[in-house]
């Protein structure tokens, strides 16, 4: 399932393909030109994780997102879950806590960090690690599954 494929649209960013492939982790790439991958956690835990090829200038910095969902919900999020996701957010050193829509019925809170696009094989993998762990904590500590 998961492996480097050779042949990709052009909408790939090859500098995440390089840093990964540096790191040696194996990853997909989704329809979108993002690369998905799995990380085995601690304790039997795993989480899965992506990181976006399209990119989006800031003040003239080029950032990029790697994000993780941590969390899902019928409806919306009840307001003591929605104040645990905030609450960390003053906590973490890079990333915060979002929602995403998927349907009425269907909510998603998803971890995510905004960094440079060109951050290096090491500095990556301390990313996606600081993104993982704090989506895959959240649901341990609020789910008790491991879904994601």
């Amino acid at each position: 399932m998961f492996g480097n494929k050779p042949d990709t649209p052009e909408h790939i960013d090859e500098r995440v393909r390089a840093a990964l492939d540096e790191l040696e982790l194996k990853y997909e790439l989704d329809d979108d030109g993002d690369f998905r991958f799995i990380f085995d956690l601690e304790e039997g835990r795993s989480q899965v994780g992506f990181i976006r090829s399209r990119t989006y200038d800031f003040a003239g910095v080029e950032i990029r997102e790697v994000y993780s969902a941590g969390l899902r919900s019928k409806g919306n999020f009840d307001p003591r879950t929605t104040n645990i996701l905030l609450e960390q957010n003053m906590q973490v050193k890079i990333g915060s806590w979002g929602v995403m829509k998927q349907s009425d019925e269907q909510h998603v809170a998803i971890f995510t960090a905004k960094v440079s696009a060109d951050l290096t094989g090491p500095e990556l993998i301390a990313v996606i690690l600081a993104v993982l762990k704090t989506a895959d904590g959240m649901e341990e500590r609020l789910d008790g599954r491991d879904e994601f």
